[in-house]
């Protein structure tokens, strides 16, 4: 009889335990199912308002369309910092991954954005942790970022500038692959491709940055001359040889002969700090 009870105890509590079960279950996915409302896309887009970091970065969305764990559209995003906005997008098309994060990964597919604006630069609030690391500590891998064109304001640069971006990149663990393209209206052009897979003895790196005055790098960087940049090289994760020049005011500035091996870079070469701006 004491066995009989003990089974029967037994199965109702297996029984418990899957009803719970089930019920975890259903209510997880009912609540994934519930993002992709109506109701469910307005509560997120309100919970943003209340997301308040340490430095005053404030995001704001005026609506949401498709699926917020999958593929959305976000309207009228605003970026703000503790004195009002400096960033706003019409609209972007996201495809994500958003559980990869539980793996410490950001998944991101593709991010296209067609027009956005800068209006001006940001100023945040100081870390309360000085050591606070400025990069992120998680994986990212990012299939696409496009932005079709970029308002510049005055404020930003100095004058009115329009510009372009497309890019891809995967970060992790030791490993980048980073492919970019930016141009802009007043004659900037960056060109950046770079793969470092230490595993795969994989390295390459080719840089292009040609920056004339009156336009954006001039603007943010102050130098008020024109200025380019070139880095090229042939070789592997073990072994790479390249080489830099760069000119300020169409006079040499830098010539240098890169290294990489295993992870070990040096530079030697001529530097020319006469010719920098006083």
């Amino acid at each position: 009889m004491a066995w009989d009870a003990t089974l029967r105890a037994a199965g109702r509590g297996v029984l418990l335990l899957f009803v719970l079960a089930v019920a975890i279950l259903l209510a997880v996915g009912g609540g994934l199912l519930w993002t992709g409302t109506g109701d469910g896309r307005a509560f997120i887009v309100s919970q943003l308002r209340h997301i308040a970091p340490h430095s005053g970065l404030r995001v704001g969305i005026g609506r949401l369309d498709g699926n917020p764990l999958n593929r959305f559209v976000a309207h009228d995003v605003v970026l703000s910092d503790p004195t009002g906005p400096f960033f706003t997008i019409p609209s972007v098309a996201v495809d994500w991954r958003p559980f990869a994060f539980t793996g410490n990964r950001l998944v991101l597919h593709h991010v296209d954005a067609p027009r956005a604006r800068w209006l001006r630069m940001p100023h945040f609030l100081p870390s309360a942790d000085p050591n606070q690391p400025i990069l992120p500590g998680f994986d990212i891998a990012l299939g696409r970022l496009r932005v079709g064109r970029l308002d510049i304001d005055p404020p930003v640069a100095g004058r009115a500038i329009a510009a372009a971006l497309d890019g891809h990149a995967d970060v992790a663990g030791g490993r980048a692959v980073v492919v970019a393209n930016a141009r802009t209206s007043a004659g900037d052009v960056l060109v950046l491709d770079l793969d470092s897979r230490p595993d795969d003895d994989r390295f390459g790196l080719k840089a292009r940055l040609d920056a004339p005055v009156g336009g954006l790098v001039a603007g943010l960087s102050g130098l008020g001359r024109t200025a380019t940049l070139r880095v090229d090289g042939t070789g592997s994760y073990s072994h790479w040889q390249g080489n830099l020049a760069a000119d300020l005011a169409r006079a040499p500035f830098a010539r240098l002969a890169l290294g990489a091996d295993g992870g070990r870079f040096t530079a030697r070469g001529t530097l020319a700090p006469g010719v920098l701006p006083e």
